[in-house]
């Protein structure tokens, strides 16, 4: 008897139910562990670091750079209602001075241009602002002096995309009455337009403001303004990050691309399963191939050709020129049998009849002997004084070949 009543509480291959369950948690622990050593070695060989965005909290490195712009200790950028962010009027750090319009520059414009002046005005984002060197060494102050009676602005913002380029023109730029106007356009502005906020386009980032940007509705641009639209918002995402997180995400194209913050996330398995997940579905989402070339059937590049044919309209109707520069955000070695990933813009531009620079060609025509050192600076390979001076050669015979100013 004793025999039979243990055989019926055996399973049928003879293990009790408490075996099974031991067996199954060595299993778990087992796979955990493994996990565990896999996002060690992702980590470790190939710097590749579980980094979730939140839609709950802000990371210390964005809440200590919101914190000091809403004290007001920013001394060069400011909070912008509309904008998202803008140059302080009279700002400056060691490198960069504005002048009281907010103008990169060291004088006051007046808004009237002088009489046989050609206005030339600059807008886009840290490329054409000239960011890592100093004022006299942008391009544009370069540029001034090689064309005669020619007056060039500086309205290039750090981090700008092409959308705040082209509303800083309409809020800003347009009463100056430019004669011509040059729009930079940098190979990573492809991502800015369907962006609202730097921390969901890379985690890494730590800048703390929002941004407006355009929607294609119906094939018609839709502006969403700018989230944070006072201080008073700056400091309910601060203090209350939960409260507008998620508003900013469900208009941030990019955020999708991420991998959102859980509850779970201290599950090893969670952590890798969600890293391995991005990358299987981050080629699809990606507005670039995998040779980093741009995508035309993407959001991204039909809401930055849209944009770009609002602006390029906008100058025209102010009976302006207008050119569009784009700006390499890695210049290839001379001969290099490359293109850069922005042809599929060049071809859109071709066929829209909108006349553009490619500054790889101006790099290939004036380097000469120059080595890359000599001509980059900073951890963005911005453009170095040399480097810039290659610029405002190019623009000097461009400007002058199409009649646009005198040399």
């Amino acid at each position: 008897m004793a025999s039979t009543e243990s055989t019926a509480n055996e399973s049928p291959a003879g293990r009790t139910p408490l075996s099974w369950a031991v067996r199954a948690g060595i299993a778990y622990l087992l796979l955990e562990i493994g996990a565990f050593a896999g996002l060690q070695l992702l980590e470790s060989s190939l710097g590749v670091e579980f980094d979730p965005v939140s839609t709950t909290q802000l990371p210390a490195p964005v809440l200590e750079k919101l914190d000091s712009l809403i004290a007001g200790e920013s001394t060069y950028l400011q909070h912008d209602p509309a904008l998202g962010w803008s140059p302080r009027p009279n700002g400056s750090t060691k490198l960069y001075q504005a002048n009281g319009q907010g103008l990169r520059g060291d004088r006051e414009v007046s808004i009237r241009t002088d009489p046989g002046v050609v206005r030339i005005a600059a807008f886009g984002d840290s490329f054409t602002h000239g960011d890592d060197v100093n004022n006299a060494s942008t391009w544009e102050a370069q540029l001034e002096p090689m064309l005669k009676s020619a007056q060039v602005l500086n309205f290039g913002v750090p981090a700008y995309g092409v959308d705040q380029a082209y509303l800083r023109y309409m809020e800003d730029g347009k009463s100056f009455r430019p004669n011509v106007v040059l729009i930079g356009v940098m190979t990573e502005n492809l991502y800015r337009g369907i962006n609202v906020w730097r921390p969901y386009y890379k985690t890494s980032y730590d800048f703390p403001l929002t941004k407006p940007r355009f929607k294609l509705v119906d094939g018609r641009l839709v502006l969403v303004p700018n989230p944070l639209a006072n201080l008073k918002a700056c400091e309910r995402l601060r203090d209350d990050p939960a409260s507008l997180l998620p508003q900013i995400a469900e208009n941030d194209s990019l955020f999708s691309m991420q991998y959102a913050a859980c509850d779970f996330d201290f599950f090893p398995t969670i952590r890798l399963g969600k890293m391995l997940n991005r990358k299987r579905t981050l080629a699809d989402l990606s507005p670039v191939d995998a040779t980093g070339r741009f995508k035309t059937e993407h959001e991204a590049f039909a809401v930055l050709t849209a944009t770009l044919t609002a602006f390029v309209a906008a100058v025209r109707e102010e009976q302006a020129n207008v050119m569009v520069l784009l700006f390499p955000n890695e210049v290839l070695p001379s001969g290099s049998q490359q293109s850069q990933p922005y042809e599929p813009l060049k071809d859109w531009l071709d066929e829209a009849g909108i006349g553009y620079m490619d500054l790889q060609d101006g790099f290939d025509r004036y380097r000469a002997d120059l080595r890359d050192e000599e001509l980059f600076v900073g951890q963005f390979n911005h453009y170095s004084p040399a480097g810039n001076g290659l610029v405002a050669q190019a623009l000097r015979d461009q400007l002058t070949e199409r009649g646009w100013a005198l040399r």
